[in-house]
């Protein structure tokens, strides 16, 4: 054989047992990496959007299925019983996607309140997203009225410079509206076996 035939095969082998090493590595950790990211990444956001939960939403959460796929439920409680529930919304921004919590009361549907978990929107211009000024004014959102700016016929007023990054968020909650909707039939039946837990 060859030499350059040789080096070849040891490189294929290398290569193959580098790969199967990391994926081996990837499914080993996957559980502690996802808990790591709803602890450090999303838990301020879900936190911050359930601020009036005597609970730990991260702790009463439930996975359900909606439209063929899996949404997760943040419960916040108060006295025991559900008083908002939360749940993650993604949207492109200008320079990737938005990562929107967006919580609801379990019953008149309305926005409570949103909070950006995750985004890498321009500092200064597209990162002004994030502030109170606007995510408070999502507060109070009518189910009936989709969530979209004002100059696109919506309520919302955007962030000067940042009319990418605002119609993410705004088409991020007005996905987590919708998904609301079709979930809010069985939320009772959720209630009843989150309060049992």
């Amino acid at each position: 054989m060859n030499d350059a035939v040789k080096m070849f095969i040891v490189l294929a082998g290398v290569t193959t047992t580098c790969g199967l090493l990391l994926a081996g590595a990837h499914d080993l950790t996957r559980e502690r990496i996802v808990t790591q990211q709803l602890r450090y990444i999303k838990g301020p956001a879900i936190r911050t959007v359930l601020s009036d939960a005597t609970n730990d939403p991260l702790l009463d959460r439930r996975v359900v299925a909606v439209s063929g796929k899996e949404v997760t439920l943040f419960f916040g409680k108060k006295g025991g019983r559900v008083t908002s529930i939360a749940l993650e919304t993604a949207a492109q921004g200008y320079a990737g996607p938005v990562h929107i919590i967006s919580g609801f009361d379990p019953e008149s549907g309305t926005c409570t309140a949103i909070a950006v978990a995750l985004s890498q929107e321009t500092p200064g211009i597209g990162s002004r997203i994030t502030g109170d000024a606007f995510t408070g004014s999502f507060t109070g959102l009518d189910p009936a009225t989709a969530a979209a700016l004002r100059k696109d016929g919506g309520t919302i007023d955007g962030v000067g410079g940042a009319t990418v990054s605002s119609r993410a968020v705004c088409s991020a909650v007005a996905a987590a509206q919708k998904l609301f909707k079709e979930i809010r039939p069985s939320i009772s039946e959720v209630e009843r076996e989150n309060a049992h837990q």
